[in-house]
Formats: C-alpha cells, structure tokens, sequence
C-alpha cells in the first residue's frame, strides 16, 4: 500500500542514522518527554538505540510550551463587515505539499483558511489508517509530520484576528485536520507508564517496509498501519485521557497584513521555519 510504505520511510527516517531497515526499537519509559528548542524527535543510531518521547503525545520544538491537549474546534471569530469576501493570491517562494503556492482566505460570518488548490480532504472514518490519506510528503523528512505543512484543500479555522488601523492579523491552528481523528481514537493504557493513555499501546515496534508493534507478553508481532504509529507516536497529534483523546492544539499560522481596499500584503509564519510574503486581492 502506498502510504504505508510512505510511512513506513517516515518512521525509518526518524529514528536510524543511515536509513537502516529491519530496526527495533523498545518502548519508551518514564512518561512524557519534552524535547528542547532543536525539535528533536527522539533520534536514534543504526543498531538499535532507544527512541526518548511518549507515544500519543509527543510534544518537541521551540515553542513546546505552548502545545495543549484540546479540541481545535472552538468557536470562530466574527470577521468585521469591512472584511468580508473571498481573499485569493499567493505566497512566495513556497509550495503546498500539492505543488501550488496558492491561497485563499474565506471572510463571512465566520472565516476560514484553504492552502493550495486541492480540493478538501474526505472526513476522517477510519481511526486505524493514516490521516488524511491524500497527505504526502515530499523532500527531506526531517521527523516531523509538519514538514508537508499546512493539509492543502482543508478549510482551516480563523482562530484569532485583531486590526490596529490597517494592520491584519490573524492565526490558525497547524493541527485542525486531526481533531476528528485524534476523537475517533480508543485510549489505551500505557503499560510501561501507568497513569498515562496513548492512543496505541506503548510497546517496542519494528520497521521495514510496513510497521508493526510487539507485543512483550508474547512477542507476537502486531501489523499496524504506519501513518497511525507516526500520528500517535511521532506526529504529536492526539493527547488521550481514560476517556477520550483529542488532538494537540498547536503550532500555529499567523498572518501579519497590511490590507489598503481590496488588496492585502504581508507575511504568513508557521508553514515551516521562516516567514514568507503572502499577496492577497479581494475577488
């Protein structure tokens, strides 16, 4: 299957030096790690060296302190009368994980955030496949799902948005597309930490060309669908209670415009590490 071998490379290329295929690695113990300004994600050596982090909530980066368990779906904000209408243009010097640099902003009631010019990602059904399905990545994988950048097509929430005379400024929330997945998901009790949920069981796993977890009673080997592993394990998407699990809110996109009529210029941050110029006219 083609994700799963997609992520499959994924997970390899998080935790090997070298690309070594065939790896195991054990589970994590100790509970929740928070990795350090450099974002590492638990990067390991070829032979076999343990990964640091916890499945299903990994949280790494410079702005670690600001990631919290939650739902990406509060309330809207209400977009001012002088505002409204149908944004589109372009940032510079970046492409969408579909291979367009587009963009466009939605501006009624409420407002919303499309990148690029796929159409929006099926709704999440299936809590053991990969979410969304159309997501690929291209380019050098560094161990963070945030490198594809923002899903093209999802029509993002405008979280925050504040005018100081013709400035605009407004954000998004970078994981909104898996807050019906991260619901969809079963906790499971962390064996090897208990108190802590994850959203896969918290078991040493192996990585060739598909993924599997072993399971330590039996040593049995599990078969899991790569692109869930690295959700729940790696991608820092879902927080799990007892209960229920939701997605991790954060990191954000944040715009900085100057609008004048029908035109808005100025930078969008957060599709990867730099800011870049994004060029906005009113259809």
């Amino acid at each position: 299957m083609k994700d799963k071998k997609f992520w499959g490379t994924l997970a390899a290329g998080l935790l090997t030096v070298g690309g070594c295929s065939g790896h195991t690695v054990d589970p994590i113990v100790g509970g929740p790690q928070v990795a350090g300004a450099g974002g590492g994600v638990g990067v390991g050596v070829a032979g076999g060296a343990s990964t640091q982090g916890f499945a299903g909530g990994y949280v790494a980066g410079a702005d670690a302190g600001n990631f919290t368990a939650g739902s990406a779906s509060t309330g809207p904000v209400v977009i001012p009368s002088e505002l409204v209408g149908s944004w589109t243009g372009y940032v510079e010097n970046y492409m969408f994980s579909d291979h367009s640099d587009a963009i466009s902003l939605v501006l009624e009631e409420s407002g919303s955030i499309k990148f690029g010019r796929s159409p929006a990602p099926a709704p999440a059904t299936d809590p053991d496949r990969n979410y969304p399905i159309e997501l690929q990545v291209t380019g050098g994988v560094q161990g963070d799902i945030h490198q594809a950048g923002p899903v093209p097509g999802f029509p993002f929430t405008i979280r925050t948005l504040s005018r100081e005379g013709a400035r605009l400024q407004l954000d998004a929330e970078l994981n909104e597309p898996w807050t019906q997945w991260c619901e969809l998901q079963t906790p499971i009790a962390d064996e090897t930490n208990p108190g802590n949920y994850l959203c896969i069981h918290n078991w040493g796993f192996t990585f060739d060309t598909d993924c599997a977890l072993t399971d330590p009673a039996t040593m049995a080997s599990i078969p899991i669908d790569c692109g869930k592993f690295n959700l729940c394990r790696f991608g820092r998407m879902c927080a799990c209670t007892a209960q229920t699990c939701s997605v991790i809110v954060g990191p954000k996109i944040h715009f900085d415009l100057n609008r004048d009529g029908d035109k808005a210029n100025g930078s969008v941050a957060g599709l990867d590490g730099v800011a870049h110029n994004v060029h906005l006219t009113r259809n």
